[in-house]
Formats: structure tokens, sequence, C-alpha cells
């Protein structure tokens, strides 16, 4: 579930967080949705400056036993979606238009509410619980300056644009004493219809539901995932954190919101064979963390180096936007050209003297995505790239369709 916050070119100093998550089942859900942005959105919890609004989106997918992430027909896959534009009341709606992105939204004030610790408490839950959020390592600006309040803000936010936009509620009615499981709790008798319109018009009442159902946002199943941000070349931005859950069950009955065209639950790899078949688009962080999801097919493995990897911050994924002779080149962190020095608000387009390819050779450790302008397709690719407290992909080349690329 991400989050973000969006901003034109004239506000570059001003951009939309975005929080979301992948959603995993035992049998897996993916949804396309279609965002009206020419950004990409990931799951987990934005916050907007100045409105103090922020924008969430997940993946799920749901287990029943062992079953592999990449299997066909899927049986383990991340949920995704594909959105209409601009139908939702609340600030910087219609993100993506016709691609396939994870569910999230806007974050409200509401997230924050000091309520929500007090729901928590009452299940049994305490400040060492909450102070659980906490990893090892310094956090991002997006959880700064109380990372702990903000996780937990940023995870129901998360929880609440994922029911608004599919109807999923996940939360739990057990007492923490209850609560050893690493997969996510859901709530299935719910007027969804009802609740989606009554949260849909205003966000607090997310605790009104709560309250009458007895239960609260399983906020402990979701896993901190991965962080990226807007190069800040794009009309509009978003600063989204993305994270993973996992569910014994799949949901019964899905029902998507008037800006989802399409629910669905599909293998990672599936996906991806769709994006290169030109049946949907994808966004880069989109196409990078169906990638790395696929490198763990096990979803009883996912949840535990969900857990594991939880436990640490994670640095930010900025791209560093390279203009070659022939292409376009995204720099992502640790890459051989990337700067050792960042400014998130006045990065200028580097120009290069040379061909993409050129780059790359003269390059050992590699982890970027490559456009060339007289090619449809991206790459991304990595060599010689180990992210810290994160899945090892290997020497990977990805090729994938993402429309927006000659417009950085």
């Amino acid at each position: 579930m991400p989050t973000a916050n969006s901003t034109s070119q004239s506000e570059v100093a001003h951009f939309k967080f975005i929080a979301s998550g992948f959603l995993f089942l035992r049998d897996v859900l993916t949804f396309p949705r279609m965002w009206a942005l020419n950004q990409f959105a990931y799951t987990g919890r934005a916050y907007q400056h100045r409105t103090g609004h922020w924008r969430v989106g997940g993946v799920f997918s749901p287990s029943n036993r062992r079953r592999l992430i990449n299997e066909q027909p899927p049986r383990t896959a991340p949920l995704h979606l594909r959105r209409t534009s601009q139908t939702k009341t609340r600030p910087s709606t219609g993100a993506f238009p016709n691609s396939v992105v994870f569910p999230g939204g806007v974050a409200e004030p509401a997230d924050d509410s000091d309520h929500w610790l007090k729901l928590f408490k009452s299940f049994g839950y305490t400040d060492d619980d909450f102070a659980t959020f906490h990893g090892v390592g310094t956090p991002t600006t997006l959880f700064q300056p109380n990372p702990i309040l903000r996780h937990i803000a940023l995870r129901i936010t998360a929880i609440r644009e994922t029911f608004e936009e599919v109807g999923l509620l996940i939360c739990s009615k057990d007492h923490k004493s209850n609560r050893n499981s690493l997969y996510a709790d859901i709530i299935p008798d719910v007027d969804v219809k009802f609740w989606q319109k009554q949260i849909s018009d205003n966000p607090e009442r997310l605790l009104n539901l709560c309250k009458e159902y007895n239960c609260y946002p399983d906020i402990w199943a979701l896993y901190y995932w991965s962080h990226w941000l807007t190069p800040c070349h794009f009309n509009r931005r978003f600063d989204t954190v993305f994270f993973v859950t996992t569910l014994n069950n799949k949901p019964d009955n899905l029902k998507g919101s008037k800006e989802v065209t399409k629910v669905q639950w599909e293998s990672p790899n599936g996906i991806l064979k769709k994006n290169i078949q030109l049946e949907l688009e994808l966004h880069p962080p989109q196409a990078y963390e169906l990638l790395r999801l696929a490198h763990i097919p096990d979803i009883d493995e996912l949840a535990e180096f969900g857990k594991k990897r939880n436990k640490h911050n994670i640095d930010v994924i900025y791209p560093i936007v390279l203009r070659a002779k022939d292409g376009i080149v995204l720099l992502y962190p640790g890459d051989d050209l990337y700067p050792s020095s960042l400014d998130y608000y006045n990065d200028a387009i580097n120009f290069k003297d040379k061909t993409v390819l050129e780059l790359r050779e003269k390059s050992t450790v590699v982890h970027r995505l490559e456009k060339l302008y007289q090619e449809k397709k991206s790459m991304l690719i990595l060599k010689n790239y180990k992210q810290n407290n994160h899945i090892n992909m290997g020497d990977k080349l990805l090729e994938f369709y993402y429309n927006e690329a000659n417009k950085v």
C-alpha cells in the first residue's frame, strides 16, 4: 500500500506521499487500476504537504496452503487493479489511467488520530508493540519526525484506502494475546457498499466502523517493503511507501469502487507477461517490485521474509534522470553513476555524450532503467547490485512497456 504526495512542476518543493502495499493470498489477487497521473504509485501511504492529504495503495495475495506465487494458474499472487480517472471526491485522484497498480490512495488527518492508539490498547496492545515499527537504521523523511506514529498512520491509510477501493477490510477482532500469525485478518461480514460510501465521504468513519464491528486495523500484519520517490522533473510527484501482507484465504465478492474498472489476483510473472504482450501498462515501481516479489515463490516464505525485513529501515529509491545520446537512463541507488549527494527538489537532468550502452559498459555496478528513444520498451537492469536488508535479485534484465518514459 503506497502513500504519496504530488505536485506540479511549479511547486517542486512540495510532493505527494503515497502509501501502498502488496496483499498476498495463498490464492493471489491482483487488480488493474487506472490512474490519471503520469507518475507511479505503490502500496503504502503518502502525505500531501499544505493540504495534509495522504495517498495510499497496495497489493494483496491470499494463501490457503503452501502454494507458489508463480504457479499457473496463479495460486499465490498480488492483488492489482485498473482504476478510472478522477472519480473520488478527495484530492489527487485519477492517477495512472489504464495502468495496473496496487490499491492505495490519499492519506487523511483522521489516520493520525490519537483515538487509534486508544482502540489498539483496548485490545491489549501497548507502547512496546507500537515501538516495534521503529526499525534499525535511519528512517527516511516520510517517517519523520515521529517514525512510530508515522508507521501506524501510514498502515491505517493503506487499510482504509484498500477497503474504499475493493471492499477488503484488513482488520482483526482478536485480543493481542490471541494473535500469533504472520497473516492478516479480514472482517468478511461488513455492509461494504454502505461503509465504502461513509468512509469515502468522511475518513474519520473508519473508526466508527471498527467500533461497530468490534475490530481494529490489522497494522501489525502489514510489513514495510519499499519506499519510492518520483524524480523532481515529472509534472506530478509521489513519495510512496509500500507494505506487503498475506491472507490465509481468498476473499469472496470483492466490491470495487467506481474508480476501479477491474480487480484480479495474478502471479507477479503473469502480470509482467501481460505487460510485455501489451495487455496492460506498468510503471517502473510496479514492474520493479513485481520482479522482486517473483523471487520468493512461496507465500509462507514471503510472510516470514516480510516480517524480518520489517525490522529494518530502507533507503529511498529516488531515480536520477540522465539523458544519453540515444535514450534516457533512470539511475537507482547503488549504481556506479548514482550521485553521492541528492537534492530531492532541484536535481538537474544530467546530459552525457555517450550512448546508453556505452554508459552501461563502463559501469561495474548497474542498477538502472534504460529507454532508447527508438524503442517502445524500457529495460530494468541489475548487475552486481545487492540492496541491504532486502531480496538479492542477482543480475537481471527485465523488459517492460511504460508509455511515460520519453516524457522525462
